[in-house]
C-alpha cells in the first residue's frame, strides 16, 4: 500500500511507521500499511515527527510554535510551548528522558523532560541556531549557529564551552 506523507520513519522495534505531511497531522501505521491513528492537534504544518528511543512516545513539532508528546498509540498528552517561533526540530536524548526543541528563527533552544515539564532555555549564540544534537552518551548537548560558533552544554543545559570558527558557518 502507498503511505501518503512527506516523511516516514520506522519505530525502534520496526513494527510501526510514523509519517507526517503538510496537512498538520502525523499518522501512525502498522507494518502492513494499516492506519492506526491520525494524530491531530497542531494548527501549523509539521516540521518533524519521531519516536522516542524506546518507542513508547512520539514527538511532533510544528510551525504553530509547539511540540507535542503522544503515547505509542497516538494519543496526545502534552503540548510543549515556549520557543516563540516556529519549531524546526525536536529531538530526544539517547536515553529518551530529555527533549531538546529549537527554532532556526531565533537563538534559543529549550530542554524539556519526557513528561513535558520545562527544564531550561539555552541562549548565548549571537546568530540564529542552525542545529542541535545530543552526544551519543546523552551527557552533552551541542548547539551550532550561523554566528560561526558551536556551544557545548551539559545534559542539564549548563554551559561548558564555545567553539569558534571565524572562517566558516557551522551548519549540518
Amino acid at each position: 500500500k502507498s503511505i501518503e506523507g512527506y516523511f516516514a520513519k520506522f519505530s525502534p522495534d520496526g513494527q510501526s511507521i510514523l509519517t507526517h505531511n503538510k496537512d498538520k497531522t502525523a499518522r501512525l501505521w502498522d507494518i502492513n500499511g494499516r492506519l492506526i491513528k491520525v494524530m491531530k492537534g497542531h494548527t501549523g504544518d509539521l516540521t518533524g515527527a519521531k519516536f522516542s528511543p524506546d518507542g513508547q512516545f512520539i514527538l511532533t513539532c510544528s510551525k504553530d510554535k509547539t511540540a507535542r508528546l503522544w503515547n505509542k498509540k497516538g494519543l496526545s498528552f502534552k503540548t510543549l510551548e515556549g520557543v516563540y517561533s516556529e519549531l524546526n526540530e525536536a529531538v530526544f536524548s539517547p536515553d529518551g528522558k530529555t527533549i531538546l526543541i529549537w527554532s532556526i528563527h531565533n537563538s534559543k533552544a529549550q530542554l524539556w523532560d519526557k513528561k513535558g515539564q520545562f527544564i531550561r532555555t539555552r541562549e548565548g549564540h549571537k546568530g540564529l541556531i542552525s542545529g542541535v544534537g545530543f552526544s551519543p552518551d546523552g551527557q552533552s548537548i551541542l548547539t551550532w549557529s550561523y554566528d560561526n560558533t558551536a556551544r557545548l552544554w551539559d545534559k542539564n543545559g549548563k554551559f561548558l564551552n564555545i567553539l569558534e570558527d571565524p572562517t566558516s558557518c557551522i551548519d549540518y
